[in-house]
């Protein structure tokens, strides 16, 4: 590869980089980060990294899932609720969404050897399942008295968390990071 395809192959990272990395923060700022449905608060912020991942790699999806984490820790500060205290601890906030981006990646590019057709979806669900029981492993570790007055009333209620949370978060990566995945990697073959 020559050194101007280098230099554009850097460029179109940094590039990738700057506008999800955006819409993690534009999604933080507006509100639109969290999606309040009855008692449900779904996530979308977890979708702008995990295309960082299947469309620029591991490394990028990381890069991209540190924005989502200090984005998540500033939301916390922002919009103080039962929970801001957990995710001000770095370990709940910022090391499971970098994890998501450098976890989906990997997943995405095991999987594209054997089964392309279906790799962006299987790995847009598995790593949001993955970041999800992350993330609520940590709460129950370090902040079970938040959930119950015992170790099973704070796992029915994590669970619950999953259930509510999770399982349409998974399915909302499904739905909308391949096509999207798929587009860019059209648009970048040309």
């Amino acid at each position: 590869m020559n050194t101007y395809a280098k230099k554009q192959q850097k460029i179109a990272k940094i590039s990738l980089i700057g506008v999800l990395g955006g819409v993690c923060i534009f999604l933080t700022l507006s509100s639109f980060g969290f999606i309040a449905i009855g008692p449900i608060n779904i996530t979308t912020m977890h979708i702008p990294v995990v295309i960082a991942a299947i469309v620029g790699g591991p490394f990028i999806g990381g890069i991209v899932g540190l924005i989502f984490g200090l984005s998540s820790m500033l939301n916390a500060i922002l919009r103080p609720s039962i929970l801001s205290e957990a995710f001000l601890n770095p370990f709940i906030a910022i090391v499971p969404r970098i994890l998501l981006g450098v976890s989906t990646g990997y997943i995405y590019l095991w999987l594209r050897s054997f089964t392309p057709k279906y790799s962006t979806y299987i790995a847009s669900g598995l790593g949001t399942f993955l970041h999800t029981f992350i993330v609520l492993s940590g709460l129950f570790l370090f902040y079970q008295p938040y959930f119950g007055e015992n170790t099973v009333a704070a796992f029915q209620a994590i669970s619950l968390i999953f259930v509510t949370n999770g399982v349409p978060e998974i399915i909302m990566a499904m739905l909308i990071v391949p096509p999207i995945a798929q587009i860019y990697n059209r648009r970048k073959k040309q």
